[in-house]
């Protein structure tokens, strides 16, 4: 029955969690593919795509929050 109650609620976190995903992809695929071809995420470590975005982040004219949704996407892929 716990799991049954884990699973029921869970659902909508993993939505967002996707949808938050989903938005950081199609962010780093409109502002980044215009300059230049794109990496794969496991090309860089966090650290080196924080360094990465911090550096492009005017270039690519995103704001903070868009910069973290890309990160959480490039970071995020197993």
């Amino acid at each position: 029955m716990v799991a049954v109650n884990l699973c029921i609620s869970h659902p909508s976190s993993i939505a967002e969690q996707q949808e938050r995903l989903l938005a950081g992809r199609k962010l780093y695929v409109d502002h980044c593919s215009g300059c230049h071809n794109l990496h794969f995420p496991k090309e860089y470590t966090e650290d080196q795509w924080k360094s990465n975005l911090d550096e492009m982040q005017v270039k690519a004219k995103i704001t903070d929050d868009q910069k973290q949704l890309i990160l959480d996407y490039l970071t995020a892929q197993p």
